[in-house]
Formats: structure tokens, sequence, C-alpha cells
């Protein structure tokens, strides 16, 4: 994983407020950047697109509603719209398990871990 890329300062700000937004609860492992923003490619509108991967608990449709209300209030504070995508932990380390292993494999490939 790309880790040693630094993040424009307008996707750090974006991104240090959406963590710090997540439930004590949530049981986060990693945060990972990934797409145009991780590629250094994004423009003044692209989205950020964040893998978030959970050690445990349900990653239900319940989770992806609360989360792109957390992602919501982030860009009406910052206007920059931020993509959350929850993933298990059990599906990060086993990816073939994944619907699709392949979104995993590039996530890995030019994500950045906040």
């Amino acid at each position: 994983m790309a880790g040693t890329k630094s993040l424009d300062p307008d996707t750090e700000s974006a991104a240090r407020d959406f963590l710090a937004r997540l439930p004590p609860d949530l049981r986060l492992e990693y945060a990972i950047l990934y797409g145009s923003r991780a590629r250094g490619e994004g423009r003044p509108d692209s989205d950020a697109d964040f893998a978030l991967i959970i050690a445990e608990g349900a990653v239900d449709w319940q989770l992806v509603g609360s989360l792109a209300e957390l992602a919501y209030d982030v860009f009406l504070d910052g206007g920059i719209l931020i993509q959350p995508v929850p993933i298990s932990l059990r599906d990060w380390v086993n990816p073939e398990r994944y619907p699709r292993p392949g979104f995993l494999r590039n996530v890995a490939r030019e994500g950045i871990i906040l």
C-alpha cells in the first residue's frame, strides 16, 4: 500500500474531519484513501474514496446509511464529498470472499492508510 504518499491539505482536512466523526463503537481497523485523490490526480471537485476496514460487527445497509450521513455533513462543512465503503476485516484479509475481489486488490495497491 502506498502509505508514504502525502495528501493535499483539503483532502487531509476532510479525512481528519470524517474520521473524527466516526462513532467510537465502529471498531475501525484501517481507513484507506483510494482513487484519484490517493493517486494525486484529484481535481477540486473530485470525491474522496475511503475504504473503512471494520474489525467486528455487521457491514450492512444501516451502517452504509449512517456513514453516508456523516460524509454528507463533512461535505457541507468543507466541500469535499467523501464516499465511504465499509469492508469487514474478514473480507479484507480474504479478498476472494468479497463480492468484488478486484476492487479490494485495487484499494490495496493504490490506497493510502490514514
